[in-house]
Parts: C-alpha cells; sequence; structure tokens
C-alpha cells in the first residue's frame, strides 16, 4: 500500500496523490510565469507534468537563516525575475509540537519570526515596492495543548490491532483500513469509545468536504479536542529534546474539528489592492485562493471558495499597466498571532476576522457591507492585469505551517505559516 506523509517519505512524492487539482504555481508556470520557491512542499513534485521555475526543497525544522535568507531571496527575485515567490517555515509548527502553544520557546519563535517580518517590510521599502506589493500574513490552522499521558485513547484496549490492516497518522484524525471480514465489528466495537467519534466512509459529515476524496479511509476516527488516539500509550510520538534521548510527548496537537476555536487560522494584508485600516468578517481557508489570483491577475479555477466572502476587502478601482504584487504569509495560531502583532502595528493595512463566533465575541457586528458567509460551492475571481507575487509559510500555531507568496507584474508575495489566516479567523 502507498503511503502519504508530506514532506517524509518518498511516496509522497508520486504524482498520483497530485494530479487531482492544479496549485496556483502550476497554472502561473502554465501562463509562462516565473515561479521560485523555498522549502514549499510539493514543490518538487511534476504536478500535471509541470514544476515551478526555482525549487528549493523542504527540509524539516529549518533554521532561523534559512527562513531569512529566503526571505532575502524572495524579495530580491521579485524585483525582476520572478512573477511569484514562495517561502514556507516550519519552527513555529515544530515548537508548537514539542512545547506547546502557550510555552515560552513559542513565545520566542513568535518574536524572531516578527523580527523577520519587520525585516521583510524593510526590505520591501528599500526596493521601493511598497506601491508594487501587496502582502498577505495568513496561517493554515491553529493549535491546542494536549495533556501528556493523560487524554490518550489507546485503540488496542477495544479492538485487535491484528484486524487492521493499516492505520494511519495518530493524533486527532486516524485513518483505518480494516479486514473486510471484521470491518463491521470494528466499528461497533470503537463507536462505544468515548471522546471521539467514528465514521464510516459515507457516513463523514458533510462539512468536512472530505467523505467524497478517493484516498479517504473506509473508517475515519475523530478525537474530542486535547484528546490523542494511538495504538497504545508505548506507542506515542516521543521525540528527543535535542539530547538523542526519548524525552516526552509532544505538548501540541492540531487537526481536530474546524469548529474547535483553536483551530481557526487569522488573515492580514496591506498593498495597493487592499483596504486600509477593514477590521473583515470571518473567511475560510478555500476563499484565500481567489484574493491570490486577483492580486496575481490570473483567472481562478473553480473552486469551493467564496469571492463574495472576500471581494470587499479589495480597493475599487485599482488598475494599469503595471499591476501591484502580492505577499502572503502563513502563521499558525491565534494567540501567538495577536502576540507578534504588537511589533506588526503600524507596518500592515490590516483586514482581521473573528471566526464564526465573531457576533459573540465583539459587541458590534461587521457592518453590513463586510463580507458575510454565503452558500456558494464554486467561485470565480474576475481576472485582473498582470503581477508578481511571493509566497512564505512559516510553520504552525501555524505561523505553524506557513506559506509565503509575492505576486505581482512587478511583484506579490504571499506568506502563510500553519494555523491562523489573515484578514480572518478560520
Amino acid at each position: 500500500m502507498k503511503e502519504f506523509i508530506m514532506g517524509t517519505n518518498p511516496d509522497s512524492r508520486l504524482r498520483m496523490w497530485w494530479d487531482g487539482s492544479e496549485p496556483i504555481w502550476v497554472t502561473m508556470q502554465k501562463l509562462k510565469k516565473n515561479v521560485y520557491m523555498y522549502y514549499w512542499m510539493g514543490c518538487e513534485v511534476d504536478i500535471l507534468g509541470v514544476r515551478p521555475t526555482h525549487c528549493e526543497e523542504y527540509v524539516f525544522s529549518q533554521s532561523e537563516k534559512s527562513f531569512t535568507d529566503s526571505i532575502e531571496k524572495a524579495v530580491n527575485v521579485l524585483s525582476g525575475r520572478a512573477d511569484m515567490a514562495a517561502v514556507y517555515y516550519d519552527k513555529l509548527d515544530v515548537d508548537g509540537h514539542h512545547y506547546g502553544p502557550l510555552s515560552t520557546e513559542v513565545r520566542m519563535t513568535v518574536h524572531r519570526i516578527d523580527l523577520a517580518i519587520q525585516t521583510l517590510n524593510q526590505r520591501i521599502k528599500d526596493k521601493n515596492l511598497q506601491n508594487d506589493l501587496n502582502l498577505i500574513l495568513l496561517s493554515d490552522h491553529g493549535i491546542t495543548e494536549i495533556k501528556w499521558m493523560d487524554k490518550v485513547i489507546e485503540l488496542e484496549l477495544y479492538i485487535n490491532m491484528s484486524d487492521i490492516i493499516k492505520m494511519v497518522d495518530p493524533g486527532a484524525v486516524v485513518s483505518l483500513w480494516p479486514k473486510q471480514a471484521k470491518f463491521e465489528l470494528i466499528y461497533r466495537r470503537l463507536s462505544v469509545v468515548g471522546n471521539m467519534n467514528v465514521y464510516k466512509k459515507q457516513e463523514i459529515p458533510d462539512r468536512y468536504r472530505y467523505k467524497n476524496g478517493k484516498f479517504v479511509s473506509p473508517l475515519t476516527l475523530v478525537a474530542d479536542p486535547g484528546w490523542f488516539i494511538t495504538e497504545s500509550k508505548s506507542k506515542l510520538p516521543y521525540w528527543n529534546n535535542g539530547t538523542g534521548e526519548a524525552q516526552g510527548w509532544q505538548q501540541g496537537w492540531h487537526g481536530y474539528d474546524n469548529e474547535f476555536v483553536d483551530m481557526r487560522g487569522f488573515f492580514l494584508a496591506q498593498g495597493p489592492d487592499f483596504k486600509k485600516n477593514l477590521r473583515a468578517g470571518p473567511i475560510r481557508v478555500v476563499d484565500v485562493y481567489n484574493l491570490m489570483c486577483h492580486t496575481l491577475g490570473i483567472q481562478a479555477l473553480p473552486n469551493n471558495g467564496s469571492w463574495s466572502r472576500v471581494e470587499y476587502m479589495l480597493r475599487r478601482g485599482v488598475s494599469g499597466g503595471d499591476r501591484p504584487s502580492t505577499l502572503f504569509s502563513c502563521v499558525l495560531g491565534l494567540v501567538l498571532l495577536l502576540l507578534s502583532l504588537q511589533g506588526l502595528r503600524g507596518l500592515w493595512n490590516l483586514c482581521q476576522a473573528q471566526g464564526n463566533n465573531y457576533m459573540n465575541k465583539y459587541s458590534r457586528p461587521p457592518s453590513s457591507h463586510q463580507g458575510k458567509p454565503t452558500s456558494s460551492t464554486s467561485s470565480h475571481a474576475p481576472p485582473h492585469e498582470t503581477r508578481t507575487s511571493v509566497i512564505m509559510k512559516t510553520s504552525h500555531i501555524q505561523v505553524y505551517r506557513q506559506n509565503l507568496l509575492i505576486q505581482g507584474s512587478k511583484t506579490t508575495a504571499l506568506v502563510t505559516a500553519g494555523g491562523r489566516t489573515a484578514c480572518a479567523w478560520l
């Protein structure tokens, strides 16, 4: 059985996993645009027979110097050679897992990322790109604290593990391939286990947008927030703390129900295409694609994002021969992002959103002109004039899995970090 584990095994590079959709960098390359990507997972794969102009392959837990060097390279290539650039940095994700989202180590990592983003802003000014670059800071998921040994679901206590052909990804969401003759027995026994839900493929809730995937397992287990599913405690994911010896369990995790507040992301944006000082309503991760296509001046492919949830963030009447570029940055957790904003204050034209509980958290709702969730399942962003982009990804707390994209006819940059999404809470 082939197995996909992002960034860690050769099987994950097989085209069978990737050719079901077209990433934005592939679309750009098809349009003869130059795309430079740094440590971005997937850029080393031939997707639909296409690779970016330049790809520096993903390396687990890159150094801080690798991150700052990637930013420097991205800005440099966007000054002329590149139409889009992307950078990924996973240090925050790694520290969030190892030490927990509220740890001193994570706070220090956020501070260092904040300094790097300040340096990025200064480099943009040094190259006089302020009016030619859109900057987007976002994350793809959040993170929550998990308790060492206290909230663990051991599957071997309920089922015979020899009846399982394959188990993938211990943690918040587990995929199981039981032996066919044992399927119903396994399902019944796991259905009564507390602190998790078990779904047959066809019974997975529609809101997960998951059950129709061709690689989805026959059984999917979803843990309650803070709980961890594994075969046994003896097989928990220890880490060596840099000493060579197993020191302890992970202290943070993600992948739980996306309605759980700790899983939400953030979204921030600045630049000539974006309104200033706007606090946005909630958006979804899939909505960001339409914004990216718009700032890059390319036609969005059919997608599940909503253009109406993001269109109002953009200035009207932006046009001309040389279009601005866009920079996207992904950062992990909501709390961590708020911490980092202390250093970013005054540097960003801010778009923020609170998530699905916006009305509960704030005394006044978004104004009527702000984006509202819609039932639209397919949306196309209108084409724009050409621009350049850069994507930067920072991991976790996501500044936990991060993506940086810079785009524009002059330049566009995108930076993403695993966790939240800039301009909106997800």
